[in-house]
């Protein structure tokens, strides 16, 4: 990729204006649950949102997973966020200190023993920087060993491992008001227009993330474009179903090995999320958000993204 300077980067944020006619929350229509309200979660069950007539059915994929806690078997169902909680995430808060663009677009891989989900990223009020009654409310992206060590500090746990480029809660929104980031990115990935680096970043932009956010995406695109070509760019590899079929068996457990999505996601999981992980910190499953591609629930984080303003 030629190199890009930081300025070069925020005139091509700047311009991404004009990349989307709308906001990704007036396209945001809140997920229904129907459809698995009838159905029991089991501890073969699978957290996600699965499309219907897809590989896995709702009875073995669904927003909702069971776990074990003080010796009883539990269920949490991630919850449902209206227009007005996303509205709030980016209105009602903002980050004191924006977090910094990465120079030259690019981000060393993360050493190979370090845990990327090790502790939890948390959202702490900044009493002294708020401008007055009805301004959003400043706050600071910190890293915490655990959730009870935040919420001591009056923190609120917006998602496990450390805080990074996606962490802020406008970019939450973001995820929240895009189910299916999955292919928007991927789309993104292969625009070519005059200079295709800078068009990618712009176009990832344009679902409504700050610059190092979309930075971190696009760095995962390309880390993912060099390493996985061969496998993503099979005939038909773009239409393939993210997940494989998944039979479940009701009295049953999930595998511990097993292989869920299809040979493109794999390569990309296996080359680019340490990477993209290290340098977003936010991903749906650490966040607690369903998507389109199944996932097992011990990967998955049970965190509510509300977040009160102090004293309003």
């Amino acid at each position: 990729m030629p190199r890009c300077s930081t300025t070069v980067l925020v005139l091509v944020f700047a311009a991404c204006g004009g990349c989307k006619t709308e906001s990704p929350l007036e396209e945001y229509e809140r997920p229904s649950y129907q459809r698995f309200e009838e159905l029991e979660a089991g501890r073969h069950t699978l957290f996600g949102l699965p499309p219907e007539n897809g590989p896995i059915t709702e009875a073995c994929c669904m927003p909702t997973c069971t776990y074990f806690e003080d010796g009883q078997l539990r269920t949490w169902t991630a919850p449902q966020y209206t227009v007005e909680d996303l509205q709030a995430l980016r209105d009602d808060w903002e980050l004191a200190e924006p977090w910094p663009v990465f120079e030259e677009n690019e981000l060393a891989p993360p050493p190979a023993d370090v845990p990327i989900e090790q502790g939890v990223c948390a959202v702490l009020p900044r009493f002294d920087l708020k401008n007055g009654e009805g301004s959003p409310m400043p706050y600071d992206l910190v890293d915490y060993e655990t959730r009870n060590e935040a919420e001591q500090e009056g923190a609120m746990v917006t998602h496990s491992g450390k805080c990074g480029a996606c962490s802020s809660l406008r970019n939450l929104a973001v995820y929240i008001a895009n189910p299916n980031l999955t292919e928007p990115v991927r789309r993104c990935g292969i625009t070519g227009l005059i200079d295709r680096d800078l068009s990618r970043l712009a176009c990832i932009a344009s679902l409504g993330f700050d610059l190092p956010c979309a930075q971190a995406w696009d760095i995962n695109t390309r880390n993912t474009q060099k390493e996985c070509l061969r496998v993503c760019g099979e005939p038909g590899a773009r239409k393939r179903p993210g997940n494989k079929p998944y039979d479940c068996n009701p009295e049953g457990f999930v595998p511990d090995d097993i292989n869920l999505v299809n040979s493109c996601l794999a390569c990309d999981e296996e080359y680019s999320l340490r990477l993209f992980r290290d340098a977003a910190g936010r991903s749906r499953r650490n966040s607690g958000l369903p998507s389109p591609i199944c996932r097992t629930c011990i990967d998955v984080r049970r965190i509510e993204h509300r977040y009160p303003v102090p004293g309003r």
